[in-house]
C-alpha cells in the first residue's frame, strides 16, 4: 500500500510599529526586572528596549514609581536589552536568547553618565522564579540537529523524561504520535501550534500534522501548568512555528528508509521473508524579508511517500475471512 502525504505550513508577521506585535501568552517570552539609581532607589521613567536581530524591530517599555518594567508578548528569538536615561551611562545586554512560555527577570543599577557599559551574554539559562509549572523546551538548533524517525513533530517531546509513546485510538491515524506523559493517557494532552487548539476532540490526539521544518521552539509541560496553557488532564505541548526575519534563509531535506538498509527485529520470523518498507520524504523551508524591517514571509513543505506491506500466514487470512 503506497501512502502521499504533503504538508504545507505558511505564515506572515506583520510588524508596522512595537504595537503590532499581538501573542498570547502561551506563545510569547516576557523580560521583566528592577532598576535602581547609583544610591540604590527605585528609579521611575527609565526607558528600557528590546531588539530582536532577525527582525530589527523594537519594544519599549518606561519603569513605574517602584522601578519595576514588564516587557510581555515577545516572539521567541535572539534579541538585545538595553537601559537609556538622561544623565546616565547606557546599559545594555546582547544575544539573550528568549524562549516561549518563560519568563526573564534582568535587574540594572545605573551609573552617572560618560561612560557606556556593555554586558554581552549568550545563551542565558536562568531560574524562572514567577511559575511551578514543571516542563521543557527543545530549542531550534536541537530540532533541525535531530533525525526524527518518520519527523513527526510530536516525537520531540520523547527528549524529556516522563514521556512515552501511547496508543493510537483512531485507526485511520496510524501515522500519528500519541504521548503520554507521567503515565496517564495519551489522548488527555492538550497540544497548540501558535496558540490555536490542534486536538481531536473525538478520539483525542493530534487533529493535524507540521511538517518539522516549520518547528521553531517545542515546549512541553508535564506538571503543574496554570490555567493559561489550556485544558487538559495530561500534558500540555505547546509548538511554535518559524517566521520570516531581514535575512533570507532557505533549507532543504531528504530522508529515505529502505528494507534492504535496516534489520529486522530480534523477534522476527529468519525463516520469512524480508518485511518490505520503503519511505521517502522531501522537505523544504524558506524565510526572509517582504518588506524589510515591516513585513516578514515564511513557508515550509514536506512531501512523504510509503510503501508498506504486513506479513501473514495463511492460517491468518482464513480466520481474517471467517470473522468477516
Amino acid at each position: 500500500m503506497r501512502k502521499a502525504c504533503v504538508i504545507a505550513t505558511v505564515s506572515a508577521l506583520l510588524s508596522l510599529a512595537p504595537g503590532a506585535h499581538v501573542f498570547a501568552q502561551t506563545t510569547s517570552a516576557t523580560i521583566t526586572g528592577r532598576i535602581i539609581d547609583p544610591q540604590g532607589a527605585p528609579a521611575p521613567a527609565i526607558t528600557v528596549s528590546v531588539t530582536g536581530q532577525g527582525t530589527g524591530v523594537s519594544r519599549t517599555a518606561v519603569t513605574d514609581t517602584n522601578g519595576l518594567y514588564v516587557l510581555s508578548n515577545l516572539p521567541p528569538g535572539v534579541v538585545d536589552l538595553g537601559v537609556a536615561a538622561t544623565g546616565f551611562a547606557e546599559i545594555s545586554r546582547k544575544d539573550l536568547a528568549l524562549e516561549v512560555g518563560r519568563t526573564y527577570s534582568f535587574d540594572f543599577r545605573l551609573t552617572v553618565g560618560g561612560l557606556t557599559e556593555t554586558v554581552d551574554v549568550r545563551n542565558v539559562v536562568g531560574v524562572d522564579t514567577s511559575r511551578s509549572v514543571v516542563d521543557a523546551v527543545i530549542s531550534t538548533s536541537l530540532i533541525d540537529a535531530l533525525p526524527l524517525n518518520g519527523r513527526n513533530f510530536l516525537e520531540l517531546a520523547l527528549l524529556v523524561p516522563g514521556n512515552a509513546p501511547a496508543p493510537t485510538f483512531d485507526p485511520t491515524k496510524m501515522n500519528s504520535v500519541t504521548i503520554s506523559s507521567a503515565g496517564q493517557l495519551g489522548r488527555g494532552g492538550n497540544i497548540m501550534i501558535d496558540g490555536a487548539d490542534n486536538n481531536d476532540d473525538v478520539v483525542g490526539g493530534p487533529l493535524q500534522n507540521i511538517t518539522q521544518e516549520a518547528v521553531q521552539e517545542f515546549q512541553i509541560a508535564t506538571n503543574r501548568f496554570s490555567a493559561e496553557t489550556g485544558r487538559s488532564a495530561a500534558s500540555a505541548i505547546n509548538v511554535i512555528t518559524k517566521s520570516g526575519s531581514n535575512q533570507l534563509r532557505a533549507s532543504a531535506s531528504l530522508f529515505l528508509r529502505d528494507d534492504s538498509w535496516q534489520g529486522t527485529p530480534a523477534t522476527y520470523d529468519k525463516s520469512m521473508e524480508n518485511i518490505p518498507f520503503d519511505r521517502q520524504q522531501i522537505a523544504g523551508a524558506v524565510g526572509g524579508p517582504l518588506a524589510k524591517g515591516k513585513l516578514f514571509g515564511f513557508a515550509a513543505a514536506e512531501y512523504r511517500a510509503q510503501y508498506r506491506a504486513a506479513h501473514c500466514s495463511s492460517a491468518d487470512f482464513a480466520r481474517a475471512l471467517v470473522a468477516g
